[in-house]
């Protein structure tokens, strides 16, 4: 189990602000036990004192979560970030939090970021690194693409539940897959779906769920 009294990323110095239907909201998690999913070879976090957690949401009849820099999901960019190399694409600005992780890689060539929405590049787009970003439909952008890249990572779907997850690994991720690995001869990501991830390339450094 890890333990946590405090808990800081570069997303903790994002102000709180709205673009749109998008905002960054400030959060914390309160004393207690969150799920880690083995990240580390920790099942739990026991958080000892309150932490605090930065949020990317959109509002759809009330404000949904698509991002936080939570210790799971801020270790898990950690280890996609530290297993990647040369030429990556990334599918989903977010919070942006892979990037720094991929800046610090020597590895790493390049690295280029396809997002959708100018209301989240508004928001994110001036706390990140210098990297290549693009406001595009990411599905647009691949259709169109005549590039090679060595690493992709997508984090474009955020599911509340395991039937949601379920399903939207069904109807969206699976044939979504298929279509990248027909286009591209690259090692993949797909954040939240560890099914399809190429595990066997990032282990150690990332635990299956």
């Amino acid at each position: 189990m890890l333990e946590l009294d405090n808990w800081e990323t570069p997303a903790t110095r994002y102000n709180e602000e709205q673009s749109g239907n998008y905002r960054l909201s400030k959060s914390s998690y309160p004393e207690g036990y969150y799920k880690h999913y083995c990240m580390d070879g920790y099942a739990y976090t026991k958080v000892l004192k309150p932490i605090p957690i930065t949020l990317l949401q959109e509002y759809r009849d009330g404000w949904r979560d698509w991002m936080a820099d939570d210790p799971m999901d801020y270790r898990a960019m950690q280890k996609y970030a530290g297993a990647a190399y040369g030429d990556v694409l990334v599918a989903g600005l977010g919070l942006g939090l892979v990037l720094y992780e991929l800046n610090k890689n020597p590895r790493v060539k390049s690295i280029t970021v396809v997002e959708r929405s100018p209301d989240v590049i508004n928001l994110t787009g001036k706390y990140i690194p210098d990297v290549t970003l693009v406001n595009a439909d990411f599905w647009d952008f691949v259709e169109r693409d005549g590039g090679e890249w060595d690493f992709i990572i997508v984090d474009i779907w955020a599911t509340k539940g395991k039937k949601e997850h379920d399903r939207v690994y069904r109807e969206q991720v699976l044939p979504r897959n298929e279509y990248l690995r027909e286009k591209y001869n690259s090692l993949f990501v797909f954040h939240g779906f560890n099914e399809i991830t190429d595990v066997q390339i990032i282990e150690p450094f990332l635990s299956k769920k």
